[in-house]
């Protein structure tokens, strides 16, 4: 791999010479926008590159891709590219601030955004996630997920304490374990009827949390103290025919005395 800087007279020239070498500088400088991109890649054709780009030349000492990753603040996946691997930006890109996700994409691995400064996230459709994706994202406060997810997986908002909404989509029938734990910011979630398992510790810790929607009928499978350490005056609302359904379900029961049925409107 290699490690240095090098410096481009205009955009189409970094083009042209990244489509003729697999020689790639980890970070470049383009002087017509005054532009940095630093490029994570590995040796070959086969393997595709993590395109990061928003910061100037000047707003860093050091040559190398490490050098940089404490100064980067936007990411541009660029379009065509279908996976960020297994800890594309973890460790060490605590200023990630905005990243671009192409409507190619199709996997993000796990912990590729873990602990990054990431404030917002938008998540296209049809992208499957691994574990522990934006776990420790504690800057990120509204997350965007198109249709298309099925699986929330294990601790992947855990510890995001500035989380104020998410929307579920209907695609999604499980969340997993620790999925949302330690979100304290985090007043309320409507979780869809298309849900079957939440897992355990899924709101675990979320100290904030006074509003829960379940739109169920049957009620889903509830892992071990998923509601744990939430405040005494939390309401479970689910609908009105499975009040007692919830009451009586394992794992529901323990928190009985929390559920009523869903408002009319």
């Amino acid at each position: 791999m290699a490690d240095y800087l090098k410096s481009f007279a205009t955009q189409a020239d970094y083009d042209a010479y990244i489509a003729g070498s697999y020689d790639k500088p980890n970070v470049s400088y383009i002087e017509a926008t005054d532009e940095t991109i630093f490029t994570n890649y590995e040796d070959g054709p086969s393997t595709d590159d993590t395109v990061i780009t928003g910061l100037k030349i000047a707003d860093f000492t050091g040559t190398t891709f490490e050098d940089a990753k404490t100064y980067v603040k936007e990411a541009f996946i660029p379009e065509g590219v279908t996976s960020i691997a297994v800890n594309a930006f973890f460790p060490g890109f605590t200023s990630l601030e905005n990243v671009s996700l192409p409507s190619t994409l199709t996997t993000i691995g796990n912990q590729a955004f873990r602990s990054t400064g990431l404030t917002s996230v938008n998540i296209p459709s049809g992208v499957s996630l691994g574990t522990d994706v934006f776990e420790g994202c504690q800057n990120l406060e509204n997350v965007d997920i198109q249709s298309g997810l099925t699986l929330i997986p294990y601790s992947t908002f855990n510890g995001c304490t500035a989380l104020t909404s998410i929307d579920i989509p209907s695609t999604v029938t499980t969340i997993g374990g620790s999925a949302f734990q330690g979100c304290t910011a985090l007043t309320s979630i409507d979780i869809p009827s298309t849900v079957t398992t939440i897992g355990g510790s899924a709101f675990q810790g979320c100290t904030a949390l006074t509003s829960v929607t379940v739109r169920a009928t049957t009620p889903p499978t509830l892992g071990s103290v998923a509601f744990s350490n939430t405040p005494a005056n939390m309401v479970i609302y689910v609908p009105a025919a499975s009040v007692e359904d919830y009451k009586a379900a394992s794992g529901w029961s323990n928190y009985a005395l929390k559920i009523q049925a869903i408002p009319t409107t």
